[in-house]
């Protein structure tokens, strides 16, 4: 539609919905639950040939029933020998039925299925992108998204604004953003101006403001104690800096009930590198989000995207894929997404 001239790519959305996997709960677990499987099929096996033995045989539909459990035991016992063997995936949930689909969290449910990904066009709500991901979270898919929309309509999007939701933002699309010149609105959290909002009161190193002079990163805690960090270490797979207060200036501090819940507790904060690395960006895209154009086009983005999805799930009603493996999902999701796009090309034509 977009070589088509029925889109102006002034603004973009992109957005995911989740759609169940043909998968059944039956062979779908992780690798202990299948173990656990495993051994129960093999005990009720047992109990039937015992009883078959003791009292003779049970019929056609013990037969059947036998037949059926064997299949079970076999068809669990051949995923985990590729287990052993690293042949498969051993930690999460999988199914054995879709291998391809993962386990998904959609509001407040979670099954086996797949992020299907839109990009919405604002002029007359056409799809001009769509993908399939058997990734849970969106955070890496904006980088894979932003090509596809380039790929399908031909053009560099560097006069395209582009909204997404908080699920997409992490330092590494920020940056991609800004290296890229995308005109991307991209929101850390749902907070006013994008801003991410936060559990509880305790006071953590997010209540605090972050500075940065050369090499040496500065924390001002919520009562106006200033730490300086100069070196960032490893923990868990991340780079953080390390601030200590000084446990006498706390003492007066009319928020130490906030920062110290227990007695004769030492304060420290943790702020990943990453957060200092892109400060400036992040910054800059509050200042974005929060402004009159920022917060209508976060607007557009919401009613863009919630309504394409709102027709395909009710008006269409997909809800549900009846293909296995992604590459089938993925045919499926594009027909689909073309099959919307009939209906807007039939509507512009004939009103």
């Amino acid at each position: 539609m977009a070589k088509m001239s029925y889109v102006d790519m002034d603004f973009v959305a992109v957005d995911g919905t989740k759609i169940k996997a043909d998968a059944g709960k039956r062979f779908t677990g992780s690798v202990a639950e299948f173990r656990e499987k495993r051994q129960k099929i093999e005990e009720k096996i047992e109990r039937i040939l015992q009883h078959t033995v003791d009292e003779g045989p049970k019929g056609k539909s013990g037969r059947d029933e036998l037949d059926a459990l064997k299949r079970e035991r076999e068809k669990i016992q051949a995923f985990l020998d590729e287990v052993d063997q690293g042949e498969a995936i051993a930690n999460g949930v999988v199914s054995l039925i879709d291998r391809d689909a993962r386990m998904v969290k959609d509001k407040d449910s979670k099954y086996m299925g797949y992020n299907c990904q839109i990009a919405v066009d604002k002029k007359k709500h056409a799809l001009i992108g769509a993908e399939v991901f058997n990734t849970a979270s969106d955070r890496g898919l904006l980088r894979p998204m932003i090509e596809e929309v380039r790929n399908r309509t031909g053009k560099d999007l560097s006069r395209t604004e582009i909204g997404v939701d908080a699920g997409y933002f992490s330092s590494d699309n920020i940056r991609y953003c800004h290296e890229q010149a995308l005109d991307v609105y991209l929101p850390e959290g749902t907070g006013e101006a994008g801003v991410r909002q936060w559990k509880g009161d305790l006071i953590r190193s997010r209540d605090c403001q972050l500075e940065m002079d050369g090499d040496i990163k500065r924390l001002t805690c919520p009562g106006g104690q200033v730490m300086e960090g100069m070196e960032a270490k490893r923990d868990r797979g991340n780079y953080f800096y390390r601030f200590h207060p000084k446990i006498g200036d706390c003492r007066g501090c009319v928020a130490r009930a906030r920062c110290y819940p227990r007695a004769n507790t030492q304060k420290g904060f943790s702020v990943k590198k990453e957060y200092f690395d892109n400060l400036l960006l992040r910054a800059r895209m509050t200042e974005k989000l929060s402004s009159a154009k920022g917060k209508r086009r976060m607007t557009d983005r919401s009613c863009l995207i919630e309504h394409v999805f709102g027709e395909i799930k009710e008006a269409f009603r997909f809800r549900r894929f009846l293909h296995r493996g992604i590459e089938k999902v993925r045919v499926t999701w594009t027909l689909v997404c073309i099959g919307y796009n009939f209906r807007k090309l039939a509507r512009l034509a004939y009103g």
